[in-house]
């Protein structure tokens, strides 16, 4: 039911390899040594009922039956998707096992993706499921750990993660360049674009002077920012990289840990920031600038916020002058006049502000999880029917040590699919705390 008769069939071999070079050589500073390598080719099959197309019968009007095609075309020749991955490992361990190291590097592509792309208009559909596409990730995982103290009762270890992730789109199908993962409020869409990582962020930008944004008149008086004339990149869901640090703590009975989960880089659009800073929620929209005059008063009655830039350049009848790309130019000139900020089509709101201005940093450090155990003593059980019992105070998501996006959680979003990197009424980070029992027989 999810593919066609004579292609419903994948094969997935597997093969592993591995060589422990320790065993060649008697080396003091090391007590394990070992190299693996891997391959892999995994298939998938499509949504189940994506073969034929059916129609839709309707109300019929007074003896006449209405029926109607959908909007998404189906697909009778659909190819299962596959993935080839590589993989090359190293794992040592030292100092008698109390260190280690374990070092993966590997790649993987993923072809003949199922995916519904936009078909022409004549098509008679506004999707159309086709096999298409070539998806590479490729990167380096790194976790080392190791006894940092041992002694009497009391024994204390630590783990690092560290991992970097490269995607890349490599290829759609036919001339195809772009494949829009989402288009939502906020005029943003999430792309896969040929050449470029999965789920860039394609928005109206800034225009830029020598690294200055170009600023020109706004009609309620005072300056706004220019707009590109054409949606752009402004940012990328994936990280940069990520991390975690786990440090482990037991002193007879009693034991313990937390993890500390780290990502660097990544992007979000935020949809509430888009209509908060033009409807006056933020704190940014209220309170007196810099001049100790109230924000919202006009800009010519000392209101407004300094928004900075360079100032469009007009030509000799007063007008802007624009380059090829339909964008404003600057000479450079600082700008000194305010922008407004009296009602929703201020300097920072939906009305007038590109989209990048909405677009935040999805870097965060957090107190992902503590636990604490403790474990009755054998001579405490020894008369019950059990061989061991915990009992576990476990809190999960404590708190944000470290971020840069201003108002939310960075992890907050609307979607686990393919619609991240976007928040749109982001709720407040939830702490988790739990108590647990475990009875072993």
């Amino acid at each position: 039911s999810t593919l066609p008769e004579g292609d419903n069939g994948f094969f997935y071999p597997a093969a592993t390899a591995s060589f422990i070079y320790s065993e060649l050589f008697d080396a003091s500073f090391m007590d394990f040594g070992k190299v693996r390598f891997n391959y892999a080719n995994v298939g998938n099959d499509a949504p189940m009922q994506r073969l034929q197309n059916v129609y839709t019968l309707g109300t019929p009007f007074g003896s006449s039956t209405l029926a109607s095609a959908p909007n998404t075309g189906f697909n009778n020749a659909l190819l299962p998707e596959n993935t080839r991955s590589l993989e090359l490992g190293f794992e040592n361990k030292f100092a008698k096992d109390r260190f280690g190291i374990d070092l993966t590097f590997y790649r993987s592509n993923t072809f003949n993706q199922i995916l519904a792309i936009r078909p022409s208009t004549s098509a008679g559909t506004y999707f159309q499921y086709v096999n298409a596409g070539d998806i590479q990730n490729q990167g380096v995982e790194l976790q080392l750990y190791g006894n940092i103290i041992k002694k009497g009762d009391f024994r204390w270890d630590a783990r690092v993660n560290w991992a970097k992730n490269v995607n890349e789109v490599v290829e759609l199908t036919g001339d195809l360049e772009t494949y829009q993962l989402a288009s939502v409020q906020g005029g943003i869409t999430i792309e896969a674009t040929v050449g470029e990582p999965y789920g860039v962020i394609k928005g109206t930008n800034f225009v830029y002077q020598d690294g200055k944004e170009i600023v020109y008149d706004h009609p309620f008086g005072g300056v706004r920012y220019a707009r590109t004339s054409s949606p752009e990149i402004i940012g990328n869901m994936l990280p940069d990289w990520t991390g975690g640090i786990t440090n482990s703590f037991k002193y007879k009975n009693l034991s313990g840990s937390f993890l500390i989960d780290i990502q660097k880089g990544g992007n979000f659009f935020s949809l509430d920031t888009w209509y908060g800073y033009a409807t006056g929620i933020y704190d940014i929209t209220a309170g007196t600038n810099d001049k100790g005059n109230d924000i919202r008063a006009a800009v010519e009655d000392g209101g407004g916020i300094n928004i900075g830039g360079v100032v469009a350049t007009r030509d000799a009848d007063g007008n802007y002058v624009y380059d090829e790309n339909g964008n404003l130019t600057s000479d450079g000139t600082a700008n000194e006049v305010y922008g407004y900020f009296g009602n929703y089509a201020n300097s920072y709101g939906y009305a007038t502000a590109p989209n990048a201005m909405h677009v935040y940093d999805a870097t965060y450090v957090k107190l992902r999880q503590v636990s604490v155990t403790y474990s009755l003593s054998a001579d405490v059980i020894a008369k019950t029917p059990f061989q061991a019992v915990d009992f576990s105070l476990v809190g999960r998501n404590l708190a944000i040590l470290y971020k840069n996006s201003p108002y939310t959680d960075p992890e907050a979003g609307l979607s686990a699919g393919n619609i991240q990197g976007y928040q749109s009424g982001a709720y407040p980070a939830v702490r988790e705390l739990g108590f647990n029992i475990t009875l072993k027989f």
